[in-house]
């Protein structure tokens, strides 16, 4: 009796898969940008997902000059992960000294769950002070360095070589609700 339940819910999943419960394991998957976008106003993330409108607030917001969302969000487990590049200047204090005019740029994540949004991980992905360049800053394209890779579960970023480094990749790995 039992291996002929199991085999009935084994055929229901596969006939029909939407009713299956969702992947709670594994890596989060890539959103096609065709179904998330989003646009920062303020302090607050205003997106679409698969056609549904929301907003939340991001909290720490108001201190940051400038911020840009990356149509590169991930799903997991009913959540939400939405990278934001936030730039400020290198040296806001000492506008005519070294990098006073450069900026310093980093790639938060924030997941969002319940109109809410947590910081769930961060990384320095461009900086004057450092000597630390995107590789495709040269371009014109900065944030292009940065992509999903799918198989690692993680975001990658991809720096160019300067006169005391090679070129480098580094990612932010998803581990159980964070990128690490």
């Amino acid at each position: 009796m039992y291996f002929l339940t199991a085999y009935l819910v084994l055929i229901f999943v596969m006939a029909f898969p939407a009713c299956a419960a969702p992947v709670i394991s594994g890596n989060p998957v890539l959103i096609p940008a065709t179904e998330f976008q989003g646009i920062m106003k303020g302090d607050t993330l205003h997106y679409t997902l698969r056609g549904k409108k929301g907003k939340v607030r991001i909290p720490d917001a108001p201190k940051w000059p400038y911020a840009s969302v990356l149509n590169l969000a991930v799903e997991q487990a009913n959540k939400i992960y939405v990278p934001l590049i936030i730039q400020s200047p290198s040296r806001p204090n000492t506008p005519l000294g070294p990098c006073g005019a450069g900026t310093e740029d980093s790639i938060w994540i924030f997941g969002l769950a319940a109109n809410r949004a947590t910081i769930v991980g961060k990384k320095v992905v461009s900086s004057c002070i450092n000597h630390v360049e995107l590789k495709t800053e040269e371009l014109g394209t900065p944030y292009d360095s940065i992509a999903w890779d799918a198989g690692k579960g993680a975001y990658k970023i991809d720096w160019a070589a300067t006169s005391n480094k090679p070129e480098s990749t580094g990612y932010l790995t998803y581990k159980t609700g964070r990128f690490w």
